[in-house]
């Protein structure tokens, strides 16, 4: 398919010397990248030896998107107009795009590894955007087509042909106005804002969609009113002129009424040009060497003397060595530095308070009182969730710190004499464990127990202890990777793996949901898992693992 697309872009010089783009060096930079990607091993369902492809991991990613595209076809069933259900559609199918774009897509954008090769060339900065542009539209085009196989197959079956050559018509339009909206947006924030305003934007933008992605999952069902949808005239003008979905689907509008709403349909083909013209120009200036600037650098946050202190102290009083005391620091300093590992934590941690609000707001019937509502929570144990989702997040923080940009500084880690490497081990799990883990676990089990009562303060203790447990398990019976010593296209667990780690938390959370009435038994199971958990700190740091 990629070679395809390259193939039909190939075809379009004429279109891209026009624009001002020299095809010659276009086609060399897409070929560059696309042989990269080919010798670079993929990250989704991959094994921990990066050799090993999994034969069916496009096949699963291409599943998963016929399910999704499926699914957005039930907006035909609402009984509206065919404008309205169209509209509806591809509000959806380019909001499903954005979010990829804004969550996986982003790296190919801000991509340096080809930088070194380009930067000694002359080649102007639209050369380089157009390249990166094509490029993501190679590798959201695949997506975009298996959302859209559903809703084609529908409409040939419900629909005349005219429909559904309007459809077809419609849904390229629609994938290309979401890619250049997003790298507008991006490409603006990279001319008007510093290197390092633009990684916390960056990074916030993406928790911020990570956390309404999954607000609309868990709460969309219970309080969105699907007869009010139903009922919505999306024909009034102050509704047209908010969204390109409604620009392009007033083409069936036009087709079907003979009304005068042609020129918001002109519109809708107009806008993604309008995008590509500014994309092109004036915003395009110095985006090669801002992509440089975002790829390696580090935003710098000093350490105040007193924290400095303190950290000194804490790491004195909880690690037995010399090695655990500079791992701790280490990775408590690298943990507040790293951007990458925050993009990659903070999404999955954004899981649990949403979850928390949701288990309360689900609850029972309308007109509970707050006193009822908390005691179906508590005959239900679904408080006990939220505990269990938290070490869910963590684990996957366990498998990425070893990742980094810059890995290569890792090699004090290999010149240093350690005698024992689960002493680095230890100290990362204490790092993890008293500088992330137990604060969280705090103000969630807070507030846990200020809503439902005290009788909850031994589910938390025994909660806590257990997802210790299981972080050193987890880290005792996994290769040894020095924390920040991996590039990230190294190291990746399998698809089986994490669904292993997701069959063993719930496991163990109906464990401890099942003897959650018994509170005698709660407290000395709490008592005996965090004795166990020091008995497994310290085995962890005696264990002698290979360096890796």
């Amino acid at each position: 398919m990629e070679e395809i697309l390259f193939k039909i872009i190939q075809a379009l010089h004429p279109i891209w010397r026009a624009i001002g783009i020299n095809p010659t060096q276009l086609f060399h930079i897409l070929s560059l990248k696309l042989l990269l990607e080919k010798r670079t091993p993929k990250p989704l369902f991959y094994g921990e030896k990066a050799s090993k492809v999994s034969p069916y991991s496009h096949w699963l990613v291409a599943l998963v998107q016929l399910v999704l595209g499926s699914m957005l076809v039930l907006v035909f069933t609402l009984h509206v107009d065919l404008f309205t259900s169209v509209s509806i559609f591809l509000l959806l199918f380019m909001s499903i795009l954005g979010t990829s774009l804004v969550q996986d897509f982003t790296g190919i954008l801000l991509d340096s590894k080809d930088y070194s090769i380009i930067n000694p060339c002359p080649i102007p900065d639209n050369v380089i955007l157009w390249a990166r542009i094509l490029y993501m539209f190679i590798k959201l085009f695949s997506q975009a087509l298996f959302l859209s196989i559903p809703c084609i197959s529908y409409f040939i079956y419900q629909f005349p042909w005219q429909d559904c050559g309007l459809l077809l018509l419609v849904l390229p339009v629609a994938a290309v106005t979401v890619l250049f909206l997003v790298i507008l947006l991006y490409v603006v924030a990279l001319r008007f804002l510093s290197v390092a305003r633009f990684k916390k934007l960056l990074g916030t933008f993406q928790l911020l969609i990570s956390a309404l992605i999954f607000a609309l999952y868990m709460f969309g069902s219970h309080f969105i009113a699907w007869e009010f949808i139903a009922e919505l005239n999306l024909k009034e003008p102050h509704f047209m002129w908010l969204l390109p979905s409604l620009w392009l689907a007033s083409i069936f509008q036009v087709t079907s009424e003979a009304s005068d709403v042609a020129y918001l349909f002109i519109l809708g083909l107009g806008f993604p040009i309008l995008l590509m013209y500014l994309s092109r120009g004036y915003l395009a200036q110095g985006f090669g060497s801002k992509v440089a600037e975002v790829a390696g650098s580090v935003v710098k946050k000093a350490n105040r003397p007193s924290a400095v202190g303190a950290q000194f102290r804490l790491s004195a009083l909880v690690c037995s060595t010399k090695v655990e005391r500079a791992v701790f620091i280490l990775v408590g300093r690298m943990m507040a530095r790293s951007q990458a590992l925050k993009q990659q934590f903070y999404p999955n941690l954004v899981i649990v308070p949403i979850y928390f609000i949701y288990i309360f707001l689900t609850t029972g019937v309308e007109g509970y009182t707050m006193a009822e509502i908390a005691a179906h929570v508590l005959a239900k144990g679904s408080y006990l969730f939220p505990l269990y989702m938290l070490l869910l997040a963590f684990i996957t923080l366990l498998k990425n710190i070893s990742l980094a940009q810059d890995y290569k500084a890792s090699w004090v880690f290999y010149a240093a004499p350690i005698s024992s490497m689960g002493e680095i081990q230890a100290g990362v799990i204490k790092s993890i464990v008293l500088r992330l883990y137990l604060p969280i676990l705090l103000l969630l089990g807070g507030a846990l127990v200020a809503i439902l009562g005290v009788q909850l303060v031994n589910d938390v203790l025994l909660a806590g202890a257990l997802s210790i447990i299981l972080m050193i398990v987890k880290v005792y019976y996994s290769p040894a990777y020095i924390p920040f010593s991996q590039p990230a296209e190294v190291l990746h667990e399998s698809f089986f793996k994490n669904i292993t780690h997701l069959i063993v938390i719930i496991c163990v959370g109906r464990a401890h949901s099942a003897i959650k009435d018994n509170e005698s038994l709660v407290w000395i199971c709490a008592l005996v898992a965090m004795a166990a958990s020091f008995i497994g700190l310290h085995l962890l740091a005696k264990k002698q693992f290979n360096k890796h």
